[in-house]
């Protein structure tokens, strides 16, 4: 029979994981997709090493840029210290990027309630930099959880805290423009209100 009209090849540069490789050592690498040839059904796939690994349709799975995002926040509608999720990103370079994730505290149940006029609910995403690997936002000081500005944000924003690897005189590197954009499609951030 004929191929099903709503199948398309991954585009170039989705990020996939190897599965049910002859080469047991290749399964579960993660790399992006260089070339796609439709009609052998065959992906060129760049790993994180550079090589390139030729690999049928059925022996990649995409995944998400966002590897372990878990929609469950580490409080419980108030805010307590070192409670953000620690997340992992892949970058474009296929190296594991790490991050912490604060939800809003009525984040769980407005999203349960499903917000108003049943669209789904959306936060402005407040972007922390601060440097040297160093700690995040709500992890700072356990005597800053008091502050005004904290609670704040704490109550009104989607935090995200890169783990640096530069200092605060440096630019950011370039992945953590990947990691905002990738964010900023998420139904639950507000894509127009984005601050660092």
């Amino acid at each position: 029979g004929a191929a099903p009209s709503n199948l398309r090849p991954l585009p170039v540069g989705t990020l996939v994981e190897l599965r049910n490789l002859s080469n047991a050592a290749l399964n579960g690498q993660v790399g992006t997709i260089e070339r796609a040839e439709g009609e052998r059904c065959k992906y060129h796939v760049k790993l994180r090493d550079e090589s390139i690994k030729i690999v049928g349709c059925s022996k990649v799975i995409g995944r998400s840029r966002l590897w372990d995002l878990e929609l469950t926040p580490g409080h419980q509608g108030w805010l307590k210290w070192r409670c953000e999720k620690s997340c992992l990103f892949v970058d474009s370079k296929g190296y594991h990027r790490r991050f912490s994730l604060h939800f809003p505290l009525d984040f769980q149940t407005l999203q349960q309630e499903g917000c108003i006029h049943d669209r789904p609910c959306s936060w402005p995403m407040l972007l922390y930099l601060h440097g040297t690997g160093g700690s995040s936002l709500f992890n700072h000081s356990k005597k800053t959880l008091t502050s005004v500005g904290l609670n704040k944000a704490a109550r009104e924003f989607v935090v995200v805290s890169p783990m640096c690897d530069w200092n605060w005189k440096e630019v950011p590197k370039p992945w953590v423009s990947e990691l905002v954009l990738a964010l900023r499609s998420a139904l639950w951030i507000d894509h127009r209100r984005i601050c660092v």
